[in-house]
């Protein structure tokens, strides 16, 4: 009698510990499945240039989903003690720097993914940059929401990637865009001449190359900075003798977003 109540005290031991066991282990291993997912970006091209054209082009970022196996809904199917879910939310595109005021940003033209997102789901922004998108640098952040139910509690975390980009001009959109004016001056006076530029071009320099009439080579004349100039950027110059005939162009130089350019030949007429 004395050793079957042994018997039974040791396994009632035994049976507490185990208990206790399990209570202590299971708990963190479900705390754990929880807000542990996570969103990387998989392809990013990282620096683009605007289109030549208002219809635009377009490029792709994809991101990835890992983490722990979806049940698709808040019912425990994977035998873990958790029944969890995941839905993605519309990704967004914000500016990072520009040297325009008011800049113009790429925009997504199609969001590609899983109507149930599960661990390895691709998600793809397409975005599309026009002749008129702005330069600079962008980002876009892909959030992907899980959803998971621990016994009677409802838990919820979001967790995103971010990927930035650069968006450079391109050189037939700065050469569209610039333009020479002038008030009118009679031959062989001083020119007053004013180049006018995009506004993302301020900061550059811009410099004046003449050739006179007759003559085989053009000469640099001088060189000014382009300020801003309302949504535009613009330098003044002053050139003495122009005479019907002469020629002139511009050179000018790279600014931050945007590469070097020359422009058209001008001839006095």
């Amino acid at each position: 009698m004395k050793t079957l109540t042994r018997r039974a005290l040791a396994l009632g031991t035994t049976l507490a510990l185990a208990a206790g066991t399990t209570l202590v282990t299971t708990a963190p291993a479900q705390a754990a499945s929880t807000g542990t997912h996570a969103v990387r970006i998989a392809s990013n091209p990282g620096k683009v240039t605007t289109s030549s054209t208002y219809g635009g082009k377009t490029f792709k970022i994809i991101a990835t989903l890992s983490g722990p196996a979806s049940d698709g809904g808040y019912t425990d199917k994977t035998g873990d003690g958790i029944g969890l879910w995941y839905s993605t939310q519309y990704p967004d595109v914000q500016l990072v720097h520009s040297r325009e005021a008011s800049p113009s940003k790429p925009y997504i033209a199609n969001w590609d993914r899983p109507s149930s997102p599960v661990p390895g789901s691709k998600l793809t922004a397409t975005i599309r940059v026009t002749a008129a998108t702005s330069p600079g640098v962008y980002k876009i952040t892909f959030p992907v929401k899980q959803f998971a139910k621990v016994g009677t509690e409802y838990v919820e975390s979001v967790k995103t990637a971010t990927a930035k980009f650069t968006v450079t001009a391109n050189k037939k959109v700065s050469l569209s865009e610039t333009g020479l004016a002038s008030s009118s001056w009679r031959a062989g006076a001083t020119a007053k001449l004013t180049l006018r530029a995009p506004e993302y071009q301020q900061g550059a320099k811009a410099t004046l190359y003449v050739k006179k009439k007759g003559k085989k080579k053009y000469v640099k004349h001088s060189t000014k900075k382009l300020r801003e100039d309302g949504y535009r950027s613009s330098a003044k110059f002053k050139v003495k003798n122009l005479r019907k005939g002469d020629k002139l162009y511009f050179k000018i130089a790279k600014a931050k977003y945007a590469p070097a350019y020359k422009s058209k030949v001008a001839k006095v007429r």
